[in-house]
């Protein structure tokens, strides 16, 4: 490595790690997925074998998991009292290696200054900011997803036939990580094969179907099981995606009840709409540009044009589309759209500058900036955090787990993991694998009353967040408070449950 490029790497790094970590510190100790993969790594750092079994702590699943594992067996091979410690980081230092792959591949072919440009543009994607701001498997499902695409597209390109099995094992690595990282490569992988009019592109992800069953059978079956579960439940609940579990309950709410992310509004509405596109990706407007500047590109500025465009095609399809709601949120899938599109924008600065090239560039760059101060701010201010261990919840925690046999309800429902990981008793929740249908009578809306649940689970108490709903509209105004913390209400179910219907 010449000096340059060394330096060009520290550079990028200092800014990443400053860019990702001020805003999160605050409140880094956050996230609902973050001890349902806690619990999963400790479970699978004691027996070392796959599936994974939790213990009896998820009340509306299957001890056996069925969720995609790559991302708890990583946590489980590194030591517990590291993860345990720093757990808020791994998250962002996961999204470090969708860096390396920008500054790498952009800075092979348009020079350092170009990767580092390119590589800051991506630290400081808002989007990515929050949504990796907690430890999940997407950051890790991002990298092999982009990586799994590149040799895929350098093997049908001639690099040679070592990069197959590479791209094999990469799509293996998908399978077992993440399922709407799937999903996007069920589309976008026949699309590239379309639009290049090569069918190699699919012999990759054949393979890794092939070898993923070859290496577990059993456990990727009931991957694909539960990967059918939650398509099924959603294909059955999309109208209620993003729904208030209380408030748009047609037993609490009324018959009008649904959810908000379908609904459409006015032009003030869609105009955050298309705010929100911009915030995972502003340099889509380069899409106009790359079309002016066809002409001046090759093979490889070409296959990062087709991406992106596949990749929003995609998504918006999931949103337009009845029939394909099911398979997730639209917009979560245009953050794969990212690392072409800064290719693309800096091709273009390139290989076709111009007034256009300049403009879009200009633009990507100005949004990402002003978008990463607003959420930054956000992020370090009074913004809600999911599932945080706060002041004001740890006292509860303690109770709880110091009551034998407390089996708990948990509202709002991203508190379930964190009281599962902290107190060890059973919470009312499931949906990580297996486990949709037996959770549709209490999620996404509450179909039954709460008195079903606490007779057919055996809950003995309620943890209550005041600020998501109220004892009245649960029609509990009279239930027996044991503890109180900040707006946080402990509840014990005594029998009968006062006023419920």
């Amino acid at each position: 490595m010449t000096l340059a490029p060394a330096l060009a790497a520290l550079v990028l790094a200092a800014a990443y790690l400053v860019l990702r970590l001020a805003p999160i510190w605050p409140h880094r100790r956050q996230g609902c997925d973050a001890y349902y993969y806690l619990l999963a790594a400790e479970a699978f750092r004691r027996r070392r074998r796959l599936p994974i079994v939790l213990p009896p702590l998820y009340l509306l699943e299957p001890q056996e998991q069925a969720y995609p594992p790559m991302m708890s067996m990583v946590l489980g091979l590194i030591p517990e009292r590291w993860v345990a410690r720093f757990y808020w980081a791994i998250a962002p230092l996961v999204d470090a290696l969708s860096l390396a792959l920008v500054a790498v591949w952009i800075g092979a072919r348009f020079g350092p200054v170009y990767a580092v440009l390119a590589g800051i543009a991506y630290a400081a994607n808002a989007s990515l900011c929050l949504e990796f701001g907690a430890l999940s498997s997407r950051p890790l499902a991002l990298f092999e997803t982009n990586a799994f695409l590149l040799a895929c597209f350098a093997w049908v390109g001639g690099a040679g036939w070592l990069l197959l099995p590479l791209a094999v094992a990469l799509g293996v690595l998908v399978l077992y990580t993440h399922k709407l990282s799937v999903q996007l490569l069920w589309f976008l992988v026949p699309f590239l094969a379309a639009v290049a009019g090569d069918w190699r592109w699919l012999v990759p992800l054949a393979g890794a179907y092939l070898v993923a069953f070859a290496v577990a059978p059993r456990l990727f079956l009931q991957i694909l099981d539960g990967h059918r579960d939650i398509v099924r439940f959603w294909g059955r609940n999309w109208p209620l995606l993003n729904a208030h579990i209380v408030r748009r309950s047609p037993l609490y709410a009324g018959p009008t009840a649904g959810g908000d992310f379908y609904r459409r509004h006015d032009l003030r509405w869609l105009g955050r709409q298309a705010a929100k596109v911009l915030d995972y990706n502003a340099f889509v407007v380069v899409l106009p540009v790359a079309a002016l500047a066809w002409p001046h590109f090759g093979a490889v500025e070409r296959f990062a044009v087709f991406w992106v465009v596949g990749t929003y095609l995609w998504g918006c399809a999931t949103y337009f589309l009845r029939p394909l709601r099911c398979l997730g949120e639209g917009n979560k899938y245009f953050k794969y759209a990212l690392l072409p599109s800064l290719f693309v924008a800096v091709a273009a600065l390139v290989e076709a500058p111009g007034i256009a090239s300049d403009a879009a560039a200009a633009f990507g760059a100005a949004w990402t900036g002003l978008s990463y101060g607003l959420t930054a701010r956000r992020l370090r201010g009074t913004m809600p955090a999911t599932a945080r261990l706060s002041p004001a919840l740890e006292p509860l925690l303690r109770r709880i787990e110091a009551t034998d046999g407390a089996r708990l309800m948990c509202l709002p429902t991203h508190l379930c993991d964190l009281v599962a990981y902290h107190t060890r008793r059973p919470v009312l929740w499931g949906t990580h694998g297996l486990g949709f249908t037996e959770a549709e009578p209490f999620f996404p809306v509450l179909r039954r009353p709460i008195e079903h649940f606490v007779t057919a689970y055996a809950l003995t108490h309620l943890l209550l967040d005041r600020h998501y709903v109220t004892l009245d509209e649960l029609r509990l105004g009279d239930a027996n408070v044991v503890a109180r913390s900040g707006d946080f209400l402990l509840v014990a179910f005594d029998a009968p449950l006062p006023g419920h219907p």
